[in-house]
Formats: C-alpha cells, sequence, structure tokens
C-alpha cells in the first residue's frame, strides 16, 4: 500500500498530540495560499483543496474550484472572441496545475459559424447569412465572407433595390464590373424599359419590349422612334389641355446625343 497522501487536505486527529490544527503554522500556510489561491481566480475558497507533502506544498482545484474557475475561463474567452458565446466554450481545466487552455468546443463551432454569418449579414442591408462563408477554429472564427455566388446574389438585390427591375437573376443577369457586379445589356435594356413604362402613365408593365422599343445611346438607353412618338403624345397632351395630341402630331428630331426631340404639329405626321 503506497505511503503517499491522498490528494485531499489532510484533517488533524483530535486525538493525536502535536497533530496540525488552525492555528498550526502548517494549517495557516495551507488556509492562506488556498485563499490566495481563490482571490487570484475569483472562485470560492472552498473550491482550493491543498495537501502537505514530503516536498512542500500542493494546491489544486476541487470539483467545485474546477467548475467555477473554468466558468470564468469561458467568459474571459468569449468576450475577446467575436460570436463567441460562452456556452460555446470548452474551459480544458488542469485542476492539478491550475491552469486552463480554453478552446471553442468542437461541437459549438457550427454554432458559432451560423451566428458570424448572421452577424454579417446584419450589416448590410442587401445580403443575407447563406450569402456568407464562415471557418470557425479553436480560437474561433478564422474567416468570414462573402462566397462567389453570395456576392453575386447580394448585388442582384441590390439592382433590384436601385432600377426597375424586380427579378434579377444573379447568375443570369449579372456581368463583372470593376470590383463587383452590373446588368448585362439584355437585363440593361428590360431595366430602361421597365423605367420607360413607370415614367409613363399609358404604358403598363411590360408592354414595352425590351429588344425592339429600347435602344442603345451613348450615356445609356432611349426609347425607339414610335415608342417615343406614343410618349412625347401623352406628355403634351397632358400640358396643353385646349387641343387632343396623339402619336400623328409628333415630330421627332435626333439630338446631337442621339435622343430625339419631339415638336407638336397638329393633323401632321401620321
Amino acid at each position: 500500500m503506497s505511503d503517499q497522501p491522498d490528494r485531499v487536505d489532510r484533517l488533524p486527529d483530535p486525538a493525536s498530540p502535536g497533530a496540525d490544527t488552525d492555528r498550526t503554522p502548517s494549517r495557516r500556510r495551507q488556509n492562506r495560499m488556498a485563499r490566495d489561491v481563490a482571490s487570484e481566480l475569483d472562485i470560492e475558497r472552498e473550491g482550493v483543496g491543498t495537501v502537505e507533502r514530503i516536498r512542500g506544498l500542493d494546491v489544486f482545484l476541487r470539483s467545485e474550484g474546477t467548475a467555477q474557475f473554468g466558468s470564468e475561463v469561458a467568459d474571459d474567452f468569449a468576450s475577446g472572441a467575436d460570436y463567441v458565446e460562452p456556452g460555446d466554450v470548452a474551459p480544458n481545466v488542469d485542476a492539478d496545475a491550475i491552469s486552463a487552455s480554453p478552446t471553442v468546443a468542437t461541437g459549438r463551432r457550427d454554432d458559432v459559424a451560423d451566428r458570424a454569418r448572421e452577424g454579417a449579414a446584419a450589416d448590410d442591408e442587401f445580403a443575407q447569412p447563406g450569402d456568407f462563408a464562415a471557418e470557425v477554429g479553436p480560437r474561433g472564427v478564422a474567416s468570414l465572407g462573402f462566397t462567389d455566388q453570395g456576392r453575386r446574389r447580394r448585388a442582384g438585390r441590390a439592382l433590384e433595390a436601385q432600377t426597375p427591375l424586380a427579378d434579377v437573376d444573379p447568375t443570369a443577369d449579372l456581368e463583372a464590373s470593376g470590383d463587383g457586379f452590373a446588368l448585362d445589356d439584355q437585363a440593361a435594356r428590360r431595366s430602361a424599359a421597365r423605367g420607360f413604362e413607370d415614367d409613363l402613365a399609358g404604358l403598363g408593365q411590360g408592354s414595352l419590349d425590351a429588344g425592339a422599343d429600347v435602344r442603345a445611346l451613348d450615356s445609356g438607353f432611349g426609347l425607339a422612334e414610335e415608342p417615343a412618338r406614343e410618349a412625347a403624345a401623352e406628355r403634351l397632351d397632358a400640358q396643353l389641355s385646349e387641343v387632343s395630341i396623339g402619336p400623328g402630331d409628333i415630330e421627332l428630331s435626333r439630338a446631337d446625343d442621339g435622343t430625339f426631340e419631339a415638336s407638336f404639329s397638329q393633323g401632321g405626321g401620321n
């Protein structure tokens, strides 16, 4: 049977003369050391154990001290790691060495990644959590950013908000432009057509053909001749209440920038 003492406080035998008591130097030293360690770790004194050995005084954490210290370690780790909460942390406390090696627990890394994607999306009105990829390791979020498709989806939503289009396909309708994306020619033509329809009360959604009724200009797009004549007639008819103006009353001339200039010629034209 080993002569080494168990790792518990050595309790005095009241019937043994000369045994350690709270008033002996050894017991006072153990209590003082335990209190100092507990204070330094911000845990209860009862969570720290001591044992006197031949080589000196050993100090260790009891189970309750291990739990309290682990909670403190988890809180500290989480406070310094983005998107990590205390419950995500494995404190990995060494009760004998009174030390800890905290990491994000393997089983909680997906939760941290989800939280990171949600946090990134919250900072961008056009982004959604699924647009991001997050890599989480032992120390927390190692990388966080858009996926290639996520960047396209985000650009599509932004262009839907900034143009008359409500149906931007991030795969088919976008082309690379600088550091981002822009509408390709076909989608830009659709956007121009929808914009002209919004500007003209007589044109319903979808009434303009993006290919036939819209023409490219140096500065963007304009209406083709027939819809331009109809649009001009609508505007002038609203302005001149004393006469009724139709497309046949409109004459068009081409300006230097390629746009049409309209004039009213009652009884002329078509």
